[in-house]
């Protein structure tokens, strides 16, 4: 009987050789430290951006702070001219209203004087006025020159209702005077308007 071997020509089991193993894992660990090189470069490139992306970020923050304190400044400045233009206006209204009450007054007391000074022996000592109503006190040494400007008064268009409230004797030193109260209306010319002239009350 014949027995064959055949297990005898056979290739041996392969065995990894002891160069290419380390060879693997030196590979491997190139492409691990690779890796982990490229992770660190990305994560640095975005640490580097996001850095740059926040201090542009805060210079902007800080530039909005500035502009608004810059605007806040300009309105301060604004408000402040705003009152101080109030406060002119306010002045200026304050003299335009004391030249119109001047004006007035001023008119009067020329219609009053040129009155009295067409009525002899007679002047006022007082004029005081309650809305357009005028009180006159004065003084005559005749009864007949308080009935002359009592007429005068009359003639003029800026006076009207015209009344003598009281008149009475007064002795002043060794002349005899006449003293009287009279009230009327006055009626103020409009602005531009000619003044009445007085006309003297024929005797």
């Amino acid at each position: 009987m014949i027995r064959i071997n055949l297990l005898a020509g056979a290739p041996a089991p392969f065995e990894a050789k002891p160069e290419a193993a380390a060879r693997a894992h030196t590979f491997q660990a190139q492409v691990l430290i690779v890796s982990l090189l490229l992770a660190a470069g990305v994560a640095g490139a975005f640490d580097v951006y996001w850095k740059h992306a926040l201090s542009r970020l805060n210079d902007q923050l800080e530039a909005a702070k500035r502009e608004a304190a810059r605007l806040a400044a300009i309105q301060a400045e604004n408000q402040q001219y705003q009152k101080e233009l109030e406060e002119i206006e306010r002045r200026i209204n304050a003299i335009q209203a004391l030249q119109s009450n001047r004006t007035g007054p001023v008119t009067l007391m020329a219609t009053l004087g040129g009155t009295v000074n067409r009525t002899r022996d007679l002047y006022l000592t007082s004029v005081d006025a309650a809305g357009s109503r005028l009180m006159l006190q004065g003084a005559s040494g005749t009864e007949s020159a308080i009935a002359d400007f009592l007429s005068v008064l009359k003639s003029v268009g800026a006076f009207s209702d015209v009344q003598i409230r009281q008149y009475y004797e007064s002795d002043l030193e060794t002349r005899v005077m006449f003293r009287f109260n009279i009230d009327c209306l006055y009626q103020r010319a409009a602005p531009g308007a000619a003044a009445s002239t007085p006309v003297a009350a024929s005797r």
